[in-house]
């Protein structure tokens, strides 16, 4: 009999305690409002708290401005095994109008899609695209980037692996305000390569000029006398107006800039060639 009783009491204790969790798990029916009675959404989340400036929590960044304060409305979600302060766990917020998502803990932040790969920021702010971050670099892409309309960088750029822009497909300008560097083969389009030893091979490059090489053929342009020329050539080695090999070799060559230059003398030549012509018909003409 006592063992009966014994068995009763704790099948009535379980059921006590069970009917308290029981209580405990509270399901409500959507919309529900926090802070609203007229939700327009399965969680509708409302707060009319205004911060003032130099007291409080101040979000640095979020300053609107405003001297009377700022609004703010979070979803805060802590992390059960660190604790539940302001420092854990991530926050969606709206500041005066100003949407946040922030980790606060100093770990990713990840917006991943079914399959695990996404977006990844850093603590310290760094961007990986389908892939984590990389230290010194803000942002890292791992995969291929599509651009309809015009890339611009303001400022030097180093690609580590190829570039690949296909024209068919991608209807863009990449304009680069610096130097581009890329430490691998580079794909424009189906008429340019450019390859990691330095050989460019292209169907044709259009280069646009302020000033062209016609200013030989005006009436008041000076044209060097041969026996000059010849002096000059015998002196310096190289033709006037021309880099020598040394500069050459030093700084390189501007191809809009040369080929003007190339033009130059060529149009020069002419106008000796044309000389000379005039010389030979009058000694012919004497011949006679």
């Amino acid at each position: 009999m006592k063992r009966t009783i014994s068995l009763l009491t704790c099948f009535c204790i379980a059921i006590i305690n069970g009917s308290a969790l029981a209580q405990s798990v509270t399901t409500l029916n959507a919309p529900v409002g926090i802070g609203t009675s007229t939700p327009n959404s399965d969680l509708h989340i409302h707060n009319t708290e205004i911060h003032e400036y130099g007291s409080g929590f101040e979000p640095d960044g979020l300053r609107t401005g405003n001297d009377n304060g700022y609004y703010i409305t979070s979803f805060h979600m802590t992390n059960p095994h660190s604790g539940g302060t302001y420092t854990d766990g991530f926050m969606i917020k709206q500041t005066s109008g100003l949407v946040t998502l922030q980790q606060n803990e100093s770990k990713f932040l990840n917006i991943f899609a079914c399959n695990g790969r996404g977006i990844v920021v850093d603590s310290t702010g760094r961007i990986g695209i389908c892939g984590a971050p990389v230290p010194g670099y803000a942002l890292k892409v791992d995969s291929n980037i599509y651009a309809k309309q015009n890339i611009m960088v303001g400022n030097d750029v180093t690609a580590i692996h190829d570039i690949t822009a296909n024209h068919a497909v991608n209807t863009m300008n990449a304009n680069v305000n610096g130097t581009l560097t890329v430490n691998g083969n580079s794909y424009l389009g189906s008429g340019f390569v450019c390859t990691y030893d330095g050989h460019v091979r292209t169907r044709e490059v259009r280069v646009t000029q302020t000033g062209w090489s016609d200013f030989v053929f005006s009436e008041d342009y000076k044209l060097m006398p041969l026996s000059q020329l010849e002096k000059y050539i015998k002196n310096y080695r190289h033709l006037p107006e021309i880099p020598t090999e040394s500069e050459v070799k030093r700084d390189g060559v501007s191809i809009s800039e040369m080929n003007i230059m190339m033009l130059q003398k060529i149009e020069e030549l002419t106008l000796y060639i044309i000389d000379l012509q005039k010389q030979i018909n009058e000694l012919k003409g004497q011949q006679k």
